[in-house]
């Protein structure tokens, strides 16, 4: 398999520098917390009956954190986890050797080369924010599918296009700019720029409501990163569908879950799983990456194994130690509150509720049944019959050419807009109307805009201000004809250079990489064009 070498080094290179995430050595984590990560867990909400032998699991892509997390979420596992960075893997070593974990062993391995894998197969192989920083990502899925058991479980996250935009404009100001994440003052030097932003700005919500970018690490991993991308939901489908994989289960919440939001807008039409994923991403209803279950197609779900207990709250797991049967014996009588990435809210467990889940029952109040091991009572259909042929979706950040020039900052959410004339040649039924659908999210989404952020957030957040403009330029985006910013002139040019200057001055940067009127056309625009949906 061919790859670009200089695309790997590169990624490698960043983190050797900043190895990810940035996490104390002696942090600990709740066991019980982690319960939607164990293997078993995992099993059964995907259709398949849990395993009675030692489980084997590969995390592809470990970084210096995951290793420890899945040593406690499957204590009886025999789990191998790799990196392509050596310091990563020695920071992840450290914190092992803490923590005391024996089940894991660590490697390096490059998930672009072959040749590097083991040769083993597994019952699980994580690949969490990986796929999407390497060069040939179908590929590298083919290969891991290769790797798993007959009945094994692949679990990927990758980003999404469309709920990632302001990121990538956040990478695309920094590259502009000059910065990267060596040299190591660079990413300090871009959280002080983005601080700066006044709080209306997409950009500045976009920075600050980011988990990551809290320390310098995650700001590198998330707005200066060597090589990421997103992919749309019909992308990442045909992706898994080259790979022989099928979809089983999503670590999304409800509003995110393409099974439940197909039932709430069943409005819109009867469409399968690629549809409804492109289609949550495109209206920005995820709030998060996309986090799939992949077992081989030619896998058959199991309805009928019996209901057993969740291994995490099990008193008889031989792999639990003394300490933590403690404190669940203590936590039936106390009750307690345990996150959950796919319901609304943390799970509210009354002592009732921990003494059945150790008994291995469930009560009347079912919560207890989101825990336990139980087979399915239905499957999404995620066959990809009648599916959309891949749409390549639009570039963004560019200027398009109508009566009016639409602000790059803000044309990614016309896609949601105009989404209905793009695929009606695809489409064995037609979608709603525009305001057909905006009604059905109106009643189901609640926009991220708010007092301070009118509009840009989101698709359907962004109409109820904007809906009039929106509507005026509709048709003119279909056929838009994009121009160069070289050869386009800001209103006022010379003062929004001007204000483009005192910027960079203000924040120490004394040369841009490129000092072209393109890049300063496209830094005011990124800077301060926000409170406009159309530039003059």
């Amino acid at each position: 398999m061919r790859y670009n070498v200089s695309v790997k080094s590169q990624v490698q290179h960043q983190y050797e520098t900043w190895p990810y995430p940035s996490v104390p050595t002696v942090a600990s984590i709740c066991r019980e917390d982690l319960w939607q990560i164990n293997l078993n867990w995992i099993r059964s909400r995907c259709g398949v009956a849990p395993l009675k032998t030692q489980p084997s699991i590969w995390i592809a892509g470990c970084g210096t954190f995951e290793p420890y997390v899945f040593s406690q979420a499957n204590p009886e596992a025999k789990i191998l986890a790799s990196d392509i960075s050596q310091k990563s893997l020695a920071v992840a070593k450290q914190r092992l050797r803490w923590h005391g974990v024996k089940n894991t062993t660590l490697c390096q391995i490059d998930l672009n080369d072959p040749a590097s894998f083991p040769n083993e197969i597994y019952d699980f192989i994580e690949c969490y924010g990986v796929l999407m920083c390497l060069p040939n990502p179908e590929e590298t899925l083919k290969l891991l599918a290769s790797r798993l058991k007959p009945d094994g479980i692949l679990r990927i996250m990758v980003y999404p296009h469309y709920s990632r935009q302001r990121i990538f404009q956040i990478q695309r100001l920094s590259r502009l700019l000059g910065l990267s994440f060596n040299p190591s003052h660079h990413p300090g030097l871009l959280r002080n720029i983005l601080k700066k932003l006044p709080k209306s700005h997409p950009l500045s919500y976009a920075f600050s409501s980011y988990w990551d970018a809290k320390n310098l690490p995650g700001i590198v991993d998330g707005f200066l990163h060597a090589s990421d991308r997103g992919f749309t939901g019909i992308e990442l489908c045909a992706m898994i569908e080259k790979a022989e994989l099928s979809p089983r289960f999503c670590f999304h919440r409800p509003w995110g879950q393409p099974s439940i939001m197909a039932e709430k807008l069943s409005a819109i039409g009867k469409y399968n799983f690629s549809f409804w994923l492109h289609y949550l991403d495109l209206w920005q209803s995820l709030r998060t990456n996309f986090t799939l279950c992949l077992t081989r197609k030619e896998l058959e779900s199991d309805q009928n194994f019996k209901t057993e207990r969740h291994p995490l709250f099990n008193l008889r797991n031989t792999h639990l130690g003394i300490s933590y049967k403690a404190k669940l014996l203590g936590m039936s009588i106390k009750g307690a509150k345990l996150p959950s990435r796919t319901s609304e809210s943390p799970l509210k467990l009354s002592s009732k509720n921990i003494k059945n889940l150790l008994l291995g029952e469930s009560s009347s109040s079912s919560i207890e049944s989101e825990i336990l091991l139980i087979p399915p009572t239905e499957m999404w259909d995620t066959s990809f019959n009648n599916k959309l042929k891949p749409i390549k979706p639009k570039k963004h950040f560019i200027l398009r050419e109508g009566k009016q020039i639409l602000n790059p900052l803000y044309d990614h959410l016309f896609d949601a807009y105009t989404f209905k004339e793009q695929t009606e040649p695809f489409l064995q039924s037609p979608l709603p109307a525009l305001e057909s659908q905006i009604a059905l999210w109106n009643n189901e989404a609640s926009p991220l805009e708010n007092d301070k952020i009118l509009f840009g957030l989101t698709p359907f957040g962004t109409y109820a201000h904007k809906s009039q403009e929106i509507n005026s330029f509709r048709n003119e985006y279909l056929s838009a004809q994009e121009i160069s910013f070289s050869k386009f002139n800001l209103p006022n040019e010379f003062a929004a250079f001007k204000e483009v200057y005192s910027f960079l001055k203000a924040n120490e940067i004394s040369k841009l990489p490129d000092n072209s009127e393109s890049t300063l056309r496209q830094l005011w625009i990124l800077l301060f064009s926000y409170k406009k949906l159309f530039i003059d």
